[in-house]
C-alpha cells in the first residue's frame, strides 16, 4: 500500500516550486520545494502524507488512481472579420490606427462571402464584424444577411456607436444581430480627446439605451488607459447595460504606450494578468496543457486579406486570402499557433502555474517583438 494524490489532483512542477491542481473543485495549491520532493520520493514520509489524506488530497491504496487527460480536438469556433479601415473616430489607443490619414489602398478587396462559406464549412457558428467602423462598410447589410442565411448563429457587430440610428437598430433586431459598443468614458471633454472626434458622448449613451430598449443583445467595452483611469466607477454607474467589460491597451508599433498605460494598481486589477487566477477545471487544464488558451479555435481576417490568429496579432500572418489557399493557411494556423502554449514561452515554461495562467501573445509581443516573450506584467 502506498500514498497517492487522489485521481482529480495533478502535480505540476516548476523550476523551483510546484502546484497541485484540483481538476474537480477547481482549486490550485502552491507547493514548496521540500513538499515537491516528498510528493515524488520513493521513500514516503508517512507524517507528510497523512496530512494530505486529512486535507482530502491523498489516499492510501495499492494502485495509483488514474485520471485521463486528453487533448481537445482543434475546431474553429470564432472568426473576426475586419471588413474596413474607414472610421469616423481617431482613437488615441487604436491598435490599427483607423481613422487617421492612410496611404492609398494597394490590395484587392476581400471576398467576404467566400470567407463565410469557409467558416460554415468548418462548422463555425460565431463571427464578429469589426473595422474601422463597420457601419461605414457599404456591403454590411448584405454580408449579415448572407451570414444568417447560411446558418451562422452568432453575428456580432462591434461599433463605436456614433452612427447607430433607428434604421440600423431595426435591421440588427430583425436579423438577430448582437452589438458590441465601445465606451471609453462618460465625460464629454475626455471623450472628444480620446476619440479625437466631434461627437458627443451623450449620443453614444443614448444609442446604447435605444439598443437596449428594443431588446438587442448588447455589451459595452471600455479600453482602460491613463486618460480614463479615474472614470471607471462613473462608467459603471452610467453605462445603461450591465454587460460592461474592461480591457487592456494593446501595444502596437504606432502607439506610445508610456502615454497610455494606467497606473500600476489599475493594471493589476484588470486583465493585465499580473498573477495566475488560481482556479481551474479539467476542461480548462486540458486546453492550456495542449493549446494556446486564447488562440485555440479562433482566426481573424484583416481588411487586406491577411489571415492571423487574432485581431491583435497583426504581425503573425499565415497567409492572405487573395494569394493563398484559405484551407492551407488555416492548417498552418492550427499546427503552428493554436498549439503555442506556455510551455513554449520564456520563463513561463518553468512555472508551475503555466496550465492555469492566461496566454496573450500579442500583449507580450507588443513590448518585445518576440512570440516567445513572457507576459511583461507577470509578477510570479
Amino acid at each position: 500500500m502506498r500514498f497517492f494524490l487522489k485521481a482529480n489532483f495533478v502535480l505540476i512542477k516548476g523550476v523551483k516550486r510546484g502546484a497541485i491542481y484540483d481538476l474537480k473543485k477547481g482549486d490550485v495549491y502552491d507547493v514548496v520545494p521540500r513538499s515537491v520532493k516528498q510528493l515524488e520520493s520513493i521513500e514516503q514520509d508517512e507524517k507528510f502524507w497523512r496530512i494530505l489524506v486529512k486535507e482530502g488530497l491523498a489516499i492510501r491504496v495499492k494502485n495509483k488512481p488514474k485520471i485521463v487527460i486528453s487533448s481537445p480536438t482543434p475546431k474553429l469556433n470564432f472568426v473576426w472579420l475586419e471588413v474596413n479601415e474607414d472610421c469616423n473616430f481617431k482613437c488615441i489607443h487604436c491598435y490599427g490606427g483607423w481613422g487617421k490619414k492612410r496611404v492609398e489602398k494597394k490590395y484587392k478587396d476581400v471576398n467576404w462571402y467566400k470567407v463565410i462559406d469557409f467558416i460554415k464549412l468548418q462548422k463555425c457558428s460565431q463571427i464578429q464584424i469589426i473595422g474601422g467602423e463597420p457601419l461605414l462598410f457599404p456591403d454590411l447589410k448584405n454580408l449579415i444577411k448572407y451570414s444568417k442565411k447560411v446558418g451562422i448563429e452568432l453575428v456580432e457587430v462591434f461599433t463605436n456607436g456614433s452612427l447607430l440610428n433607428d434604421e440600423w437598430l431595426e435591421f440588427f433586431k430583425s436579423m438577430n444581430v448582437d452589438l458590441a459598443i465601445s465606451l471609453h468614458t462618460v465625460n464629454d471633454k475626455k471623450f472628444k480627446k480620446i476619440t479625437q472626434s466631434k461627437f458627443d458622448v451623450n449620443l453614444i449613451l443614448s444609442n446604447i439605451r435605444k439598443a437596449k430598449k428594443i431588446g438587442l443583445k448588447l455589451r459595452v467595452a471600455t479600453v482602460v488607459m491613463k486618460q480614463n483611469q479615474n472614470d471607471l466607477v462613473n462608467i459603471q454607474k452610467e453605462c445603461p447595460v450591465k454587460n460592461l467589460r474592461f480591457d487592456v491597451v494593446r501595444p502596437s508599433k504606432d502607439l506610445k504606450m508610456g502615454s497610455l498605460l494606467p497606473k500600476k494598481q489599475i493594471q493589476s486589477n484588470l486583465a493585465f494578468f499580473t498573477s495566475p487566477p488560481m482556479k481551474t477545471s479539467k476542461k480548462d487544464f486540458e486546453l492550456k496543457k495542449y493549446f494556446n488558451s486564447c488562440w485555440m479555435g479562433r482566426m481573424a481576417i484583416t481588411t487586406n486579406g491577411d489571415i492571423i490568429p487574432c485581431i491583435f496579432a497583426r504581425t503573425i500572418v499565415v497567409g492572405n486570402i487573395n494569394e493563398d489557399s484559405l484551407e492551407t493557411a488555416y492548417e498552418k494556423l492550427v499546427e503552428k499557433y493554436w498549439s503555442f502554449n506556455l510551455d513554449k514561452v520564456e520563463k513561463c515554461a518553468g512555472c508551475e502555474y503555466r496550465y492555469v495562467c492566461k496566454n496573450c501573445r500579442p500583449l507580450a509581443m507588443g513590448y518585445s517583438g518576440r512570440l516567445e516573450a513572457p507576459n511583461p506584467y507577470c509578477k510570479v
